[in-house]
């Protein structure tokens, strides 16, 4: 059984790999510059926004700083945004943990 690059020699025809490996090398850099490091990114989130517990200080999506003060099921949060406000979210609409349950507390006490 010949190759296709042998078969390809005898019939007279130039075989070049080179169009084949830069679309190859295009596909790796693009991979190691944006899809890796952007998937990095949404696991990192994704385990900050499985950790939020009650007490944190937390800015959702919508640009709302409140503090977290219970959690109902896996997926909601009850969050305390001013005085007698509290406020049902979705745990995915949290952007950022801004402080801690244990560094809120050891603020509250200074």
């Amino acid at each position: 059984m010949h190759s296709l690059g042998v078969i390809l020699a005898q019939s007279g025809q130039a075989v070049s790999l080179f169009p084949l490996l830069s679309l190859f090398l295009v596909f790796l850099i693009l991979y190691l510059l944006v899809i890796r490091p952007q998937a990095k990114r949404q696991r990192e989130r994704d385990a900050m926004v499985k950790k939020v517990k009650k007490g944190d200080r937390i800015l959702t999506t919508s640009g709302i700083f409140g503090t977290v003060v219970s959690t109902r099921g896996d997926d909601v949060l009850v969050v305390k945004i001013a005085e007698n406000v509290r406020v049902e979210m979705a745990r995915p609409s949290v952007a950022s943990v801004l402080a801690s349950g244990a560094e809120t507390e050891s603020d509250g006490a200074s």
